[in-house]
């Protein structure tokens, strides 16, 4: 490897192991609440811990991608403050050339994204789902405020007592998207025994089932005075409410093999996750260049507004209802567009154009 490549990728590093660690322990410090109500509920620490990591590694593609930014433009920038692109122009290279290691690593780091986003990402939702609804850990305060989103389109309503083993005045309704149904659960106390099994106190349950009739539903009353039955009972309502998309646990490769259009529907969300770096470090580097004594507003403008049309066609994408292969291309010709961009940008400053 040449003298300069190592230089260049050491700068790199540096930049972008501050940029990923910081990023990782704000993420720790924001899902210190969770953790601490998984410790609260039963879990184990090792559990907790397992399951924190699974959330941060959700975070994994775009935190590389943003880091792998900020350390192309400020590893390129150093270079033309100091005049050492100057110097190395002058030896006879050109900004191709001192940029092939950038690019490498842009391949590199992509292919990394695209093994997290493929591989990693499904296997960690999968865990995390299990380790959530393990019969030891207490529903009732994964339950409060829905802070682990257990639940779409939902009201969750309860007074936690005694460090969350019992819950006064609890009211969930929440709608079963597999039935079609409305269903509302009262109880005026649940407790939560070592045995792994909840006892409630008047309860009321409240549903309806769908009818052959067109207009006409059945409604369900059931009220209990008493009650008792294991939590794996009641993880497994939970579960079958669980807001985890089916697509999002499978991996890359069966996804593209299903017939199932609806699976797809996650495949241009793991491309654009995975041509992250490559965009980023190419824009990052390019703009961080300049052969003026002072990076001028216009070009930092430029560069910001190229992030900007990058995240927006990303959630552009994300949200989209076309089919997955056209969300696909309108993916892959956004990255196209912020590239052409960038080397373009670099083709003016070889011309002397700034």
């Amino acid at each position: 490897m040449p003298r300069i490549w190592r230089y260049l990728l050491i700068s790199f590093f540096k930049i972008f192991s501050l940029c990923f660690l910081g990023t990782i322990g704000v993420g720790l410090l924001l899902k210190y609440k969770k953790y601490a109500y998984l410790i609260t509920a039963g879990a184990s620490f090792s559990d907790s811990f397992l399951l924190i990591c699974c959330y941060i590694s959700y975070l994994l593609p775009l935190l590389i991608g943003i880091s792998a930014l900020i350390a192309a433009f400020l590893t390129t920038n150093h270079l033309s403050t100091s005049h050492e692109i100057t110097a190395l122009r002058t030896s006879g290279m050109s900004f191709t050339q001192i940029l092939i290691p950038f690019y490498i690593l842009a391949v590199a780091l992509s292919v990394l994204n695209f093994f997290i986003t493929s591989e990693l990402i499904p296997s960690a939702r999968l865990i995390a789902n299990n380790l959530i609804y393990k019969s030891s850990i207490n529903p009732l305060v994964l339950l409060r405020k829905n802070e682990f989103s257990l639940f779409e389109n939902s009201h969750i309503e309860m007074k936690l007592r005694d460090n969350g083993r019992l819950a006064k005045d609890v009211l969930l309704i929440f709608n079963n998207q597999q039935t079609d149904t409305l269903t509302l659960i009262s109880a005026e106390r649940l407790l939560f025994n070592k045995n792994s099994t909840l006892e409630g106190e008047n309860i009321s349950l409240i549903t309806h089932l769908k009818s052959d009739y067109e207009g006409f539903d059945h409604l369900i009353i059931d009220n209990q005075k008493a009650i008792m039955f294991p939590v794996s009972f009641f993880n497994s309502l939970l579960k079958g409410k669980n807001h985890t998309k089916e697509y999002e646990v499978y991996p890359l490769k069966k996804l593209l093999t299903s017939e199932d259009q609806k699976l797809k529907k996650d495949i241009p969300q793991r491309i654009a996750k995975g041509l992250f770096p490559l965009t980023f470090i190419i824009l990052g580097a390019s703009f961080g260049l300049f052969i003026t004594r002072k990076t001028k507003e216009k070009q930092f403008l430029c560069f910001s507004a190229l992030v900007f049309f990058q995240f927006l066609c990303y959630i552009i994408g994300q949200n989209s209802q076309y089919p997955w292969f056209l969300t696909t291309l309108f993916i892959l010709i956004a990255n196209i567009f912020v590239i052409f961009f960038a080397l373009n940008h670099q083709n003016q400053l070889k011309n002397g154009i700034s």
